[in-house]
């Protein structure tokens, strides 16, 4: 209002819009300017004082606010039963925030008696209006048998989904693995089964809170085994691990890499220690590159059927080779090379020595 009064036109067009969104908006954002100190810092009773006006004319978001404010403190003093006081009469009117919120103080007892059923039931509404936060709790609650019967298979699909971040063509999911390994078991169901249509091109996975514990590096290795066509993963450490164990772990990982036709590029730790075998790691993903450039344009550009091979098996012995070419060290051009000489020899009906095991096999291909 006084940048308006100034006669600034950005001010007054805001001034306006606050006037037109009516008087619970306007109490509410100043409240937030209040306790974000943007542009200047006034006491935090200010905005106890804007969100308490719009809160108690009815809407939901400045009682949320209040809420969140009840229960970090004000002025040092946290009050855990107002805050879930607020939540509740905004949880009503369906703010998903507050649900979620108001599902996590009936999970831990905070501000009321602790109600497992209180919380899946809230974590439910908001999951049921797509709010992430709330997936991911509701997969914990499956996942734990607290609240619901546990159901390992629902929880890595709420936990999966609200885990997954999209930003224009690239998926992501991000997973909390401490914990849970029986959960991350079911993981790869989820990004290969046609069916689970939001798991569709996934190429990037994140792991958090890993604590090098043995179920959690199996989970870990199994899930590389998998081939579920992710690209790059990180992990991460829920503290610095700088060890002997650190450095085994990652050895592990990179013979899992050496040892299946995985489609990983990139894998990345942090707060884990892996220098000593950095170079090895690298190595292999950058073959790992090359397996699926050669592997991409097999896809489009599929080999001639022949007489001697069905077409399912040629495709399968033309991917050993660049497998077994790279990896013993081959250039990409050099196992081109190679493929192209493999073909020309089945071309005029010659068959070579790796094809002939094969060669009445009937299973399906998968790429």
């Amino acid at each position: 209002r006084k940048a308006a009064e100034q006669g600034d036109a950005r001010a007054q067009t805001n001034l306006g819009k606050m006037h037109m969104s009516g008087i619970y908006f306007g109490q509410l954002d100043f409240g937030l300017v209040y306790a974000l100190g943007v542009p200047i810092v006034q006491p935090i009773d200010h905005a106890v004082s804007w969100f308490s006006k719009a809160a108690a004319q009815g809407y939901a978001r400045a009682q949320t606010e209040l809420g969140l404010l009840y229960e970090r403190g004000i002025h040092g003093f946290r009050d855990f039963e107002l805050a879930a006081q607020w939540y509740h009469k905004a949880a009503v009117q369906g703010d998903l925030r507050a649900q979620t919120n108001l599902g996590l103080m009936y999970e831990k007892g905070t501000g009321v008696e602790r109600d497992f059923s209180q919380a899946f039931n809230w974590y439910l509404k908001a999951t049921e209006k797509g709010y992430s936060r709330a997936k991911f709790l509701l997969g914990q609650m499956y996942a734990t048998g607290k609240g619901v019967d546990k159901d390992i298979l629902k929880a890595a699909h709420y936990i999966l989904q609200g885990g997954l971040k999209v930003e224009a063509d690239q998926k992501e999911i991000t997973f909390f693995i401490s914990g849970y390994e029986e959960v991350m078991e079911c993981i790869p169901e989820f990004l290969k089964n046609d069916k689970y249509k939001e798991f569709e091109g996934v190429t990037k996975f994140r792991i958090e809170d890993f604590r090098l514990a043995p179920a959690e590096i199996s989970a870990i290795a199994r899930f590389i085994r998998s081939n579920t066509g992710i690209r790059s993963i990180s992990i991460s450490s829920f503290e610095f691990q700088n060890n002997t164990e650190s450095v085994g772990f990652a050895r592990h990982m990179a013979d899992v890499i050496q040892g299946v036709n995985t489609e990983l590029t990139e894998l990345k730790f942090e707060r884990i220690y892996v220098q000593p075998e950095q170079n090895r790691l690298t190595q292999l993903l950058h073959q790992n590159k090359a397996i699926n450039d050669l592997r991409e344009d097999l896809r489009k550009r599929p080999p001639v059927k022949s007489d001697e091979l069905p077409l399912e098996v040629l495709i399968k012995v033309i991917d050993e080779l660049i497998v077994n070419s790279i990896r013993g060290g081959q250039t990409k051009e050099a196992t081109q090379a190679a493929v192209d000489e493999f073909l020309i020899s089945v071309q005029f009906g010659v068959m070579t020595s790796q094809a002939k095991p094969l060669a009445n096999q009937r299973e399906p291909l998968k790429l």
